[in-house]
């Protein structure tokens, strides 16, 4: 039944109408990609008030701050242990320094930590300062980082921006849009000011904290390299053991229920298509129909790095689904050099 004729029906809850039109979308994209694919991501569902009414967000628990950061070195020994042999080059191009983004408490001692980040409110604006514009309003600050913050420095190496002032991440809130189309450009802006101080009301303060990330298995960097039956399972054992020497989470479903804010790294989530629909919008394509991803190689879409990522949450003011999150993604030029000028963002 088209997705249309269920929204007609009158005895269809809120949520059989989004399971129907997901199942759908579903089908339609493992014709075009064919059943060996990655699911590909779907389409928004119309905004319409009667159908998405807000409901009551999944309970999530706070992500943990990471314990410490493993070297490359430390990786790679990691890796022979596991029995993963001869992957060392792809190891090294695979792992990526992240940043979480947690609740400043140590649940050990129960002492507040240090403030690096800010997660939603209204940030102390500069003199003259005030939110970019979009569509005839005014985004939305969701997020905040004090670019002093050790965990920068100590970790990042290369890292393009200076090591005083702020990095602000600004979003559509009130629109929330797909960020499959070309034409949302401009809905999400990340604004550096060189002499800002993070600080917010009403927003949630953060402590940052630095792990070492591989990707998971299913990620299309990792499928290019065609791990046999052992090697496949040596490289989900080193993932675990590298979460577990770093006391995070191993999570390889996504980790729905566990509220993960983080700067690059590898981003929460099970499609890997995000990094094609990047590419995709800065040809001033869309991506929707999903069958536009075909459009892009996994070489093409390889540039496009996660810059941050957040969980919907209080204090995000949020007029889409609960429990989505918002991912912002720049190119790995544009990284290196700080050129913030072409972020793109996708809610999921």
């Amino acid at each position: 039944m088209p997705v249309a004729d269920h929204a007609r029906e009158r005895g269809s809850s809120r949520r059989a109408f989004l399971r129907d039109f997901a199942r759908t979308a579903a089908r339609g994209m493992r014709e075009v990609a064919g059943a060996e694919d990655e699911p590909l991501p779907l389409p928004s569902p119309p905004r319409e008030p009667s159908l998405l009414a807000p409901t009551t967000a999944p309970s999530r628990t706070s992500a943990r701050a990471a314990e410490r950061c493993l070297s490359i070195d430390e990786l790679l020994a990691l890796a022979s242990e596991a029995g993963l042999h001869g992957r060392d080059d792809a190891l090294r191009r695979l792992a990526h320094p992240s940043v979480r983004l947690t609740p400043p408490v140590d649940g050990a001692v129960g002492e507040p930590g240090p403030v690096g980040a800010w997660l939603g409110g209204e940030p102390s604006p500069e003199p003259g300062g005030e939110s970019p514009g979009w569509a005839a309003g005014r985004l939305s600050a969701v997020a905040q980082l004090d670019l002093a913050d050790p965990a920068l420095g100590a970790w990042l190496g290369a890292w393009p921006f200076p090591r005083a002032g702020r990095l602000l991440f600004f979003f559509d809130t009130e629109r929330a849009p797909s960020g499959l189309q070309a034409a949302q450009r401009g809905a999400a802006r990340v604004l550096l000011e060189p002499q800002g101080a993070v600080g917010a009301r009403g927003g949630q303060p953060l402590r940052l904290s630095t792990e070492l990330t591989l990707p998971r298995v299913w990620a299309p960097a990792v499928q290019a390299l065609e791990l046999d039956g052992d090697a496949h399972d040596a490289y989900v054992r080193v993932r675990r053991e590298l979460a577990l020497r770093q006391g995070v989470e191993s999570e390889d479903d996504g980790a729905p229920l566990v509220a993960y804010h983080r700067l690059l790294g590898h981003p929460d989530e099970t499609s890997g298509t995000m990094e094609r629909v990047c590419e995709l919008t800065a040809r001033h394509l869309d991506a929707d129909p999903p069958s536009q991803l075909d459009r892009v190689t996994a070489s093409e879409a390889a540039r496009w790095r996660l810059l941050l990522q957040l969980t919907v949450e209080e204090p995000l003011a949020w007029s889409g689904e609960p429990g989505v999150r918002l991912f912002f993604w720049i190119a790995a030029e544009d990284l290196a050099t700080g050129d913030l000028s072409r972020v793109w963002a996708i809610p999921r």
